[in-house]
């Protein structure tokens, strides 16, 4: 069984850490709110399905953070990294095998604002 959120990191470092990450990204790309991190767990998965389906909680990140650019990914994986918090990629959505469950609390990376390429080469 997985740790809740309060019991692996305390209140005070996810705020800390989210005050640093959003000097990264911008403020406004950073919640704790529970919506945003219930719907980031969530996938296309059997799994998901079915704890929604029972009212049973999914396990969630501590934070949803949405960067813009490889490089905003690249400084929040290095902060991550500092911390020890995990990090869980999620792209649009469509996982079917509970990829997006934050066993261990840490960090939502959502990608959908990385939607343009840049360059191919």
């Amino acid at each position: 069984m997985a740790l809740t959120n309060n019991e692996t990191r305390s209140n005070y470092l996810i705020n800390q850490i989210a005050r640093e990450i959003g000097a990264i990204v911008g403020h406004d790309q950073v919640t704790a709110d529970k919506a945003k991190r219930v719907e980031q767990a969530s996938d296309w998965s059997w799994m998901s399905k079915y704890l929604l389906s029972k009212n049973e909680e999914l396990p969630i990140a501590d934070l949803v953070v949405s960067p813009k650019s490889t490089e905003e990914v690249s400084k929040v994986v290095a902060l991550a990294n500092d911390y020890r918090m995990p990090i869980i990629p999620r792209g649009g959505g469509s996982g079917t095998q509970s990829g997006t469950f934050a066993l261990y609390g840490g960090i939502a990376l959502d990608l959908k604002r990385l939607n343009k390429v840049i360059d191919i080469d």
